[in-house]
């Protein structure tokens, strides 16, 4: 893990700047070229998909019965396959600002 992380954060990539340029800021007032991308979060079952995805773990089999919550860290499905109800949810996929 500590090649990998010192191949991350010594990349290029990792060292670039998230504030605009003024040069190109002036080129593209409104980002017609998409040379900037506004920062957004990802949904949690979009960053568990990717984690198993990455891993290798992941199931893409598709269709099936759905997921009961209590299995959502056993199991290596897709997260579209949880069942959604506001009571049972999956820890990992909490929102945080809904335990506080």
């Amino acid at each position: 893990m500590k090649h990998l992380h010192r191949l991350i954060v010594t990349s290029a990539t990792y060292r670039m700047a998230s504030t605009p340029d003024v040069d190109n800021l002036a080129l593209d007032p409104d980002n017609r070229f998409f040379w900037r991308a506004p920062s957004r979060r990802m949904e949690a079952e979009a960053v568990r998909d990717g984690v198993l995805y990455v891993c290798g773990q992941l199931d893409p089999a598709m269709g099936g019965a759905d997921i009961d919550y209590q299995q959502g860290l056993a199991v290596k499905r897709r997260s579209i396959y949880f069942r959604h109800a506001q009571e049972k949810q999956m820890e990992f996929l909490r929102c945080s600002t809904a335990r506080r």
